[in-house]
């Protein structure tokens, strides 16, 4: 299969600043999105929001300049390395759209035409899809490389939880009750029967699985084979890698409300803990390891870890 890449398709919207958007001097977005990353800075974030994606200011929550892709459901898929800078993937209804992080750099915007996008990674100067084509089915597809695996069509189904690894050169996806699934160009290959969530640690080549609902956390070698196991007590809601710092941080549901632990990457060790805001669903962490995102139904809350003895 040929991708084509079309050039020029994002353009300026009617600008998210004059979306009059109500924001808070403590970082909360007030409002619903359809994804978010967080800059290596932490000062800055992009969010999909009502049709057009914005840049947000994590240490306000105002919203800024904007890009306006094709569609009014676009949604902020990834924030990685690209061609030497860093880029932001948002996927449309027509396909996948590489925007630099920085406004300066905008003209070197790559366009993809690639309809029935479900979730996008960057994976090294490669473009990474989980995609549901009518005519070829569920599929994980390699964009530059032309190159595809198809995958139980029930993955694209449920909402997965999809992390690249640069290492592997390919993607983890895990979802519904199929378990978490390491899926390179050598094929497919199940690495933990049990776990809808995973997210691999390019830093300390680990990956985290869990499962929404259970207690537990795991850390597994790119092979699956487990280095440890524990049990935060509560039901685990979302993870996310916290990049430079080398461990994950876990949203869980406690009795007195939500709470974030991070775990250690080589041991497990619960090393923080914070409560957060009721009702967050999901937890973004920057690459920096420090600031995070807590997505809730109508709102993002931005806040950052404290130091700990790994920054010192």
């Amino acid at each position: 299969m040929r991708l084509m890449v079309v050039g020029a398709l994002a353009m300026m919207a009617t600008g998210c600043a004059e979306l009059s958007l109500p924001f808070s001097s403590d970082g909360i977005l007030q409002v619903a999105t359809r994804g978010v990353v967080i800059h290596d800075d932490g000062t800055q974030a992009n969010a999909g929001m009502y049709d057009t994606t914005c840049a947000v200011n994590t240490e306000t929550g105002a919203v800024g300049a904007d890009r306006d892709y094709p569609g009014v459901d676009e949604k902020v898929q990834d924030i990685d390395r690209y061609q030497g800078i860093d880029a932001v993937v948002v996927t449309s209804v027509r396909g996948i759209h590489i925007t630099p992080a920085d406004a300066v750099n905008w003209e070197q915007q790559e366009d993809i035409d690639r309809p029935n996008v479900l979730e996008a990674r960057l994976v090294d100067d490669e473009v990474v899809i989980l995609v549901d084509d009518p005519g070829d089915g569920c599929a994980v597809e390699w964009v530059h490389d032309g190159f595809a695996v198809g995958v139980d069509p029930a993955l694209c189904q449920v909402e997965p939880d999809v992390s690249a690894d640069p290492t592997l050169g390919g993607v983890y996806v895990a979802g519904g009750d199929l378990g978490a699934f390491q899926i390179s160009q050598a094929g497919v290959t199940q690495v933990d029967a049990a776990a809808d969530l995973a997210v691999f640690d390019a830093f300390a080549e680990v990956l985290y699985v869990a499962r929404v609902g259970e207690n537990w956390v795991r850390g597994l070698e790119s092979s699956g084979d487990l280095l440890w196991e524990t049990d935060l007590g509560y039901p685990v809601l979302s993870i996310d890698d916290m990049g430079w710092r080398e461990a994950v941080a876990v949203l869980v549901e406690a009795e007195s409300g939500n709470q974030v632990y991070a775990l250690d990457a080589y041991t497990g060790e619960a090393t923080l803990e914070t409560e957060t805001p009721a009702g967050a669903q999901q937890i973004v962490v920057s690459r920096n390891g420090r600031d995070y995102a807590l997505v809730l139904d109508q709102s993002v809350h931005f806040r950052a870890f404290e130091r700990h003895g790994r920054d010192q």
